[in-house]
């Protein structure tokens, strides 16, 4: 068994070749004792230890609690009402006559065929994919106007 102070020698030359000798004389300049002087050594030693962070995880709801649940898609979809399309009509309206649009303007806005053209919802859809596309106007109109 080593005396406390062979340990203790040992101790300081690790710490001198480590290059943490001037950190020894100024940590153990209260220790009165050997054993204070060789704990504050053995301190001086050991690697810092840093926490370590637990790893980020999303979120992802009640998967992630232990709470699984079937998800299951519903079978009625869901409408607005006619009034609130009265009001948003009503309302887009006072917006436009603030801003002082004339009518055309509206229908480009409102992605509508200019000159009061009606179109379905299907050829809606198919003149606004061609104006989407960089067609002009006359063209998708007529490519709308295709879909039957």
């Amino acid at each position: 068994m080593r005396s406390i102070y062979q340990r203790l020698g040992e101790a300081v030359e690790k710490l001198a070749n480590a290059g943490k000798s001037k950190q020894y004389r100024e940590a153990s300049k209260d220790c009165m004792s050997v054993e204070a002087q060789l704990v504050c050594a053995e301190r001086l030693l050991v690697a810092p230890v840093k926490e370590s962070l637990p790893p980020a995880v999303k979120n992802n709801g009640a998967s992630d609690n232990g709470h699984i649940t079937d998800l299951t898609e519903s079978a009625r979809t869901i409408t607005e009402s006619a009034a609130a399309d009265k009001w948003r009509a009503r309302s887009d309206a006072v917006m436009y006559k603030s801003w002082g649009l004339s009518e055309s303007d509206i229908r480009r806005i409102k992605g509508l065929p200019a000159g009061g053209e009606t179109l379905t919802a299907s050829q809606l859809r198919e003149y606004r994919w061609g104006l989407a596309i960089k067609l002009s106007e006359q063209d998708s109109l007529r490519l709308a106007k295709k879909v039957a």
